[in-house]
């Protein structure tokens, strides 16, 4: 019973304060780029817009809700929650977001001589899964 509940409550926190805010954020930035970070100046452009000045708040949405998702993939592989309610409630959200992220996210473990190889791998790991 209590890791139902714990699932009910981190899923629903997706929908309260903060993170709805980031959510619609992020949904506004990735936008115009649905699709297009395959190809190399378009994935340079989405990522130099995320590092000007102008660009943080976008940045700071969508690193926390990368975040987000890698947490709820540790509790996932912890059985901490349960992973038929999050499939339920993430399911779409998930392979939305690692779809239209996936050079993105790649690129970005590939920074930082490699040293960055496992930023968001338990999110990676747990939308592939969900196909």
């Amino acid at each position: 019973m209590r890791k139902i509940k714990l699932s009910y409550d981190i899923t629903s926190a997706w929908f309260k304060g903060d993170m709805a805010n980031n959510a619609e954020i992020a949904r506004r930035f990735i936008a115009p780029y649905k699709g297009a970070l395959k190809q190399h100046d378009k994935l340079e452009e989405f990522k130099m817009k995320l590092e000007i000045s102008s660009g943080i708040e976008e940045r700071r949405a969508l690193v926390a809700i990368l975040n987000y998702f890698e947490c709820i993939s540790l509790l996932l592989e912890d059985d901490l929650i349960d992973e038929a309610i999050l499939k339920k409630c993430f399911k779409t959200t998930f392979r939305t977001y690692y779809i239209n992220l996936k050079e993105f996210i790649e690129d970005w473990q590939r920074g930082n001589d490699g040293a960055n190889h496992r930023i968001f791998i338990n999110f990676v790991a747990l939308a592939k899964k969900m196909e």
